[in-house]
């Protein structure tokens, strides 16, 4: 996310401009709406467990 945000600031007028502030905000999105369900620890989940029979 990082590299995303320093692209946005170094590289306002690229074409692909728009899709990294897209992608960003539907990180920060995502990140909202995780943090809902991993109270009260705020953690992020680094993952998906799918659990097998």
């Amino acid at each position: 996310m990082q590299e995303l945000t320093a692209l946005c600031k170094t590289q306002p007028s690229h074409a692909d401009y728009s899709k990294w502030v897209a992608s960003i905000k539907m990180f920060g999105d995502y990140l909202k709406t995780t943090m809902k369900y991993v109270q009260p620890y705020g953690m992020v989940p680094s993952g998906c467990i799918i659990k097998m029979r």
